[in-house]
């Protein structure tokens, strides 16, 4: 049979490229001995020219753009890990769609808009990725000159909300995916001096119910001209679809919305269809290729084998958290080489997975220490059965990160945590890490926000959660969930996540 869809081919190419990975890896795979992959350096790259015109860049991002070539790009619009999550989806649609992907920087969501957006290339090492995936990234900073002098005075605004602003017809997938009235995931645009469209992606694409995870085969057809012809036409019906779903929901207190304009119209009133060079998508971080949700964790997760896996962080983070931890182990200067000296890594995430609990109280419902510290000891046997050696408390410590408060929070402190603490609970708590002779990183004792500015303390912590040989994490935690991939991915290492919600989530 012939298939006319190029999508395809591209699958099938996809499906090849992961088997020849998959067995590389399997055959290539680092000593359990060491950390091989996460201390190696960036390989040379392959020679990946840019597709765009040469020069500086303009204040309009399609001036740079190669009339004969085809772009795909999204938004960041969750906290920080989720939209790294959300940039590999992109990764795999360009594979999946044969477009150059475009990089939006990282919005400071969880850190204060005084920290201002960081380009992707500041946390990832771009250039190994680009090489490891065998095609070219371009970062909206080569294409467009967002950066002025009114705006570059203000923090939060700095090297960005500057240029020209462009109108745009993009893909919007959050009004389909949450079906209750939602518009557009759309709040890097102003920094990006862009002024979007967005047409709904259609219903009856979604892979589970209810309408949330999306499937990304059916994103990729719209980066194809039938694809998008057909998305376009079938978008005419979304008030419609919309209206039916809702009321079929049980206990819908959502008011059904009046019908909206398709495509929905920009801040000019301009109606555009999505644009048909850079195929341009609002938020792709709740899709899959099979399942969603956790799909991102199965072994045979094509996203993480495919994608994921090549993020490597930046060498200045790498070599930030190398200095972090070295200086927290009390290791000579003399003694170090420049590598990341083993250790467990255990990230305990409690102060907003607490919001969550009432009616249960806090201490009911978050993990007890006693479950990190068992999960500790499980891991340490772990390792040594995989090989490892000097897996013992004496040779092998453990360095805590946790956003738990270092002093338990006040009215006058913080509002919203200060009524699930009891006096002086935080400090117990850390008195209780230290009585383990675990260790951890005080950013605020070490200055890490003036050295180095308020993205760095998230970056170095993340980057040290997937640098140990072992990794004990907290369940629900994307960011527990993905610094345990990258330890036993990169690392060789083991690990697992402590459940919590009732005092004996954990027990096994």
């Amino acid at each position: 049979m012939y298939y006319r869809r190029p999508l395809f081919w591209v699958l099938v190419i996809v499906v090849c490229i992961f088997t020849l990975s998959t067995l590389s890896h399997l055959n290539n795979g680092p000593s359990p001995l060491s950390l091989t992959s996460w201390n190696s350096q960036s390989k040379a790259p392959a020679a990946y020219p840019l597709p765009i015109r040469p020069g500086p860049p303009t204040t309009r991002f399609k001036d740079a753009l190669l009339p004969d070539h085809k772009y795909i790009f999204t938004f960041p619009n969750a906290g920080w890990t989720n939209d790294v999550m959300n940039v590999a989806t992109l990764l795999l649609l360009g594979i999946l769609t044969r477009r150059t992907p475009i990089l939006s920087p990282f919005h400071p969501s969880h850190i204060g808009k005084d920290a201002s957006l960081i380009p992707f290339s500041k946390i990832f090492d771009i250039e190994r990725l680009s090489a490891e995936l065998h095609m070219p990234l371009v970062e909206f900073e080569d294409i467009k000159n967002t950066s002025d002098y009114q705006h570059d005075l203000d923090p939060v605004t700095r090297g960005y909300y500057g240029g020209e602003t462009e109108s745009m017809g993009c893909w919007t997938l959050w009004p389909t995916q949450a079906a209750n009235g939602a518009g557009a995931r759309s709040l890097a645009q102003d920094s990006l001096s862009l002024d979007l469209s967005f047409t709904p992606i259609p219903f009856g694409h979604e892979i589970e119910k209810p309408y949330l995870h999306w499937n990304l085969h059916y994103l990729a057809e719209l980066a194809f001209p039938a694809g998008r012809k057909d998305g376009i036409k079938q978008a005419q019906s979304f008030n419609e679809n919309l209206a039916k779903i809702m009321s079929s929901k049980p206990n819908n207190k959502d008011a059904i919305p009046e019908p909206r304009k398709i495509p929905f119209p920009n801040k000019k009133g301009e109606q555009i269809d999505p644009d048909e060079q850079v195929a341009c998508f609002d938020f792709v971080y709740f899709t899959g290729m099979y399942k969603g949700g956790t799909e991102w964790w199965d072994e045979s997760s094509p996203i993480w084998h495919l994608v994921g896996r090549h993020m490597h962080w930046a060498p200045l983070i790498k070599s930030l958290a190398i200095e972090y931890v070295s200086d927290r182990l009390g290791i000579p200067a003399n003694k170090r080489d420049g590598t990341m000296p083993p250790f467990i890594a255990v990230h305990a995430r409690r102060a907003d997975f607490a919001r969550v609990c009432p009616p249960r109280p806090r201490e009911e419902c978050l993990a007890p220490l006693r479950a990190y510290t068992r999960r500790v000891e499980e891991t340490r046997q772990a390792l040594a059965a995989k090989g490892f050696q000097n897996t013992g408390p004496e040779d092998l410590k453990v360095i805590m990160l946790s956003d738990e408060p270092k002093v338990t929070p006040t009215m006058e402190t913080d509002r919203l945590l200060a009524p699930l603490y009891a006096p002086g609970s935080a400090e117990a708590w850390w008195k209780s890490v230290a009585d383990q002779g675990w260790f951890w990183i005080d950013h605020e004792e070490l200055n890490s926000v003036s050295k180095h500015g308020k993205w760095y303390t998230m970056l170095i912590d993340a980057c040290i959660q997937s640098a140990g040989i072992g990794f004990v994490g907290t369940d629900r935690s994307t960011m527990s969930s993905i610094a345990l991939r990258r330890t036993e991915e990169w690392n060789n290492g083991v690990g697992s996540l402590v459940r919590w919600g009732r005092p004996d989530s954990d027990a096994h």
